[in-house]
């Protein structure tokens, strides 16, 4: 066996001697490289000509290469996103794959030839049999790393899977690593078929002819290799340390320039600046370099025209400007230059500024204070002079505007029934109200929550349902500011924008003393309405009491008399029943106002629960009013389970009131018609339908207690609690009851009852 090498053009080709069983010279090729673009010319071109032969390709490079291969292969002509999603061409990270082969420091063979030798085989069975091709630059890395015996061990085993299975390898080191390890690029080049050293123009070189008919000693090829490749990089080291040389002492030279210089990016970014133009500026290279040149220099031709209305100056002291730093912020300052003349005229100009942002931060601040102050001390006399709530939200939305210098603006507060509804507004259609009305970003029982600020509506993905919304109303940015009372949130401020817009942190600190007045005003107006509602219902309560229950007390007297002047045992039947009924009606009432009490001061109704079939007790109630009422007809129909854990006195209460109510307010020959649905697993729902509607006006406090009670109420049954007590029955069950009335489909109240009410898994 023998080994050769031939160089010609400039290219080593180092050949390894071979048996009959290794792979042929130019399956393992190895490409020394001093720059990207030479390596990704090769790579290239190995993996497209595999590629245009059938061939998989894997490439097992570092993040930079990949990115690089895949853009010259595109060039090429080569569809690169077709050929990964085929499986013909598979890119792996060197780094991620060399941790999957490593133990101990060093790579497994056993865990080599899985990874490696199984990706290689499934790739070339997946192409029919036909032999893949593989780039790697895991042997680079571990060079790099001061691990060589590693990296010899990892080329090693390259070697040995081609002897298992046909695939061609290109490996890659940067020159570089080489230039005082002549022994290690002998080892390197003694590991492959063929060397692409310097200036790679093939990938399958053929070695050139030898002139000798005897071929040389292995130990003569490599002394002969080394000695070319070390001349070369002595010629290449010594050129390096030249150029470094001439480059350190232009770099001294114009650093100590006694003139100001500074280099400038196309995109007008300063790159680098001399102690001179630093001194000069007054600046730390930090707080220079990086930046954009139009942030500290003025146009000098712009300079010279301000100059020459001047008159004919030397120098031109404190002329302020405003200029944007990289965040977009404003940076104010002073603007000096000095003046050149020739022949009378001006010639230029050196012109450069000085920080002042600190005093003009210092005037914001105090011009801020002054706007704050007077804006809050109008709308604290605006608040202590208003007779309503509305009063003080038209002040609120006057100084907001003013405050955030926007003419669109809202306030919208929490309502009874839950719901963020709108109270005020500027500049909002009635279509966008009615879209967003009752929204809100925070739950209702959020503490303290924090404004939320939209500068750009388009780019927010919270924003993203609203935006159509957004465009027909021409918002582009808008701000929620809550409005919180003692933690407690009560509704919100809104303001709005044409253009993405950034909110200032002294904008958003006078909008939110703004709310904390508002919210204040709110919970005094509410205070007070709560006070007046509660003395009504006081004085309601008290003509009621007595009205109603003086009715059934002269009953029960009247009645009395009689029974004493006709002592005749058949004649005092009917008094006596009338002595029952106006006791029951008393009776009634108290438990009412028992139940009234109990509800109003937080303490629930009591359950007694059990387990119930609510058909036969929603007969029975009926039942006994059909005895009273023969003149009105009442359905009774059920489906699915109607058994639960309930409290069967409560419920008999719910449907008595209920029916009652039907019967009382709903047409007599339609009658009542009561459905119990127990389809579902969870819930069972019962409607009470009657023909008869309620007025739009009353239908939304129709379960507010003593509701109706200023009418007349000489039919009345009760104290006006019934409906009140309903919904409370229905919620001590975990429940609820609905109302749903037309003129044309008359009143349904729907009862939702859990299967189970709470607390009520021991009872069942």
């Amino acid at each position: 066996m023998v080994s050769s090498l031939a160089i010609d053009d400039g290219t080593a080709h180092f050949r390894e001697p071979y048996s009959a069983h290794a792979p042929p010279l130019d399956d393992h090729l190895v490409q020394f490289y001093e720059s990207e673009d030479s390596l990704c010319d090769v790579v290239t071109t190995f993996l497209s000509a595999g590629l245009a032969a059938g061939e998989p390709a894997i490439v097992i490079a570092t993040e930079a290469h990949r990115k690089a291969f895949r853009a010259h292969l595109a060039s090429t002509g080569v569809d690169v996103e077709d050929a990964c999603r085929s499986g013909r061409l598979t890119l792996l990270d060197a780094r991620e794959t060399l941790s999957q082969l490593m133990v101990d420091g060093a790579p497994d063979r056993d865990r080599f030839h899985r990874v490696i030798g199984g990706l290689l085989a499934e790739k070339s069975l997946a192409a029919g049999h036909v032999s893949a091709r593989a780039y790697g630059e895991m042997v680079d890395l571990l060079w790099r790393e001061g691990n060589p015996e590693a990296a010899l061990r990892l080329e090693q085993l390259w070697n040995d899977l081609q002897h298992q299975q046909p695939f061609k390898l290109l490996c890659a080191y940067v020159m570089g690593s080489f230039y005082q390890e002549a022994s290690g690029l002998h080892e390197i080049c003694k590991a492959h078929g063929s060397v692409l050293a310097f200036a790679p123009h093939q990938l399958n070189p053929r070695p050139a002819p030898v002139a000798s008919p005897a071929p040389p000693t292995e130990s003569a090829m490599s002394s002969h290799a080394e000695k070319a490749v070390a001349g070369s990089f002595g010629e290449l080291r010594r050129a390096e340390q030249e150029l470094r040389d001439r480059q350190r002492e232009l770099r001294d030279f114009v650093e100590s320039a006694p003139v100001g210089l500074h280099r400038i990016a196309p995109d007008g970014v300063i790159l680098w600046a001399n102690r001179a133009e630093l001194e000069l500026l007054g600046y730390a290279a930090s707080d220079y370099i990086g930046r954009n040149v139009a942030e500290f220099h003025v146009d000098a031709r712009v300079a010279g025209e301000l100059l020459a209305r001047l008159g004919k100056g030397e120098t031109l002291q404190n002329f302020e400007a405003t200029l944007r730093s990289r965040d977009g912020s404003p940076r104010h300052v002073s603007i000096s230059s000095n003046v050149h003349w020739r022949d009378g005229k001006f010639a230029y100009a050196r012109s450069f500024t000085r920080d002042i942002s600190e005093l003009k931060r210092n005037e914001q601040e105090n011009q801020h204070a002054r706007t704050r102050a007077e804006l809050l001390y109008k709308l604290v006399g605006a608040v202590v002079d208003a007779g309503n709530i509305d009063d003080v939200f038209a002040a609120a939305l006057d100084a907001l505007g003013t405050a955030l210098r926007t003419p669109r603006s809202s306030i919208l507060v929490f309502d009874a029934q839950g719901p963020m509804r709108f109270r005020a507004w500027r500049g909002l259609s009635d279509d966008y109200r009615r879209a967003v009305d009752g929204h809100s970003p925070w739950p209702r029982d959020a503490f303290n929550p924090e404004p939320i600020i939209v500068t750009n509506a388009e780019t927010d993905p919270a924003m993203v349902s609203y935006l159509p919304l957004f465009r027909a109303e021409g918002i582009a940015a808008l701000a929620f500011i809550p409005l919180v009372a003692a933690g407690r949130l009560v509704g919100k401020f809104m303001v709005y924008y044409e253009q993405p817009r950034v909110i200032s942190s002294q904008e958003l600190e006078i909008a939110k003393a703004i709310a904390n007045h508002v919210a204040a005003a709110v919970a005094r107006f509410s205070a007070v309405q709560e006070l007046e509602q509660a003395v009504r219902f006081n004085e309601m309560f008290t003509a009621i009491l007595g009205h109603d229950l003086r009715n059934p007390l002269g009953g029960i007297l009247a009645t009395a008399d009689m029974a004493i002047r006709r002592p005749e045992s058949e004649k005092i039947l009917k008094p006596l029943g009338r002595i029952i009924s106006s006791g029951q009606r008393m009776a009634r009432m108290i438990d009412q106002l028992l139940d009234f009490t109990r509800a109003r001061l937080g303490t629930g109704l009591p359950l007694q629960l059990k387990r119930i079939d609510l058909e036969p007790l929603v007969r029975q109630v009926l039942d006994e009013l059909a005895v009273v009422h023969r003149d009105r007809p009442f359905r009774l129909d059920h489906s699915g389970n109607t058994n639960g854990v309930w409290d069967d006195d409560r419920l008999c209460q719910i449907f008595s009131n209920l029916v009652g109510n039907a019967i009382q307010h709903g047409m007599a020959e339609s009658g009542v018609d009561v459905h119990i649905d127990g389809t579902a697993d969870d819930v069972v729902r019962i409607r009470v339908h009657n023909m008869g509607s309620v007025s739009p006006e009353l239908l939304p406090r129709l379960f507010d207690p003593l509701t109706g009670g200023e009418r007349r109420r000489e039919k009345s049954n009760g104290l006006g609690l019934g409906l009140f007590i309903t919904q409370q029955i229905a919620k001590a069950h975990g429940g609820q009851v609905d109302v749903v009335s037309t003129e044309a489909a008359g009143t349904t109240f729907t009862v939702f009852l859990p299967r189970v009410a709470p607390g009520g898994e021991k009872a069942a």
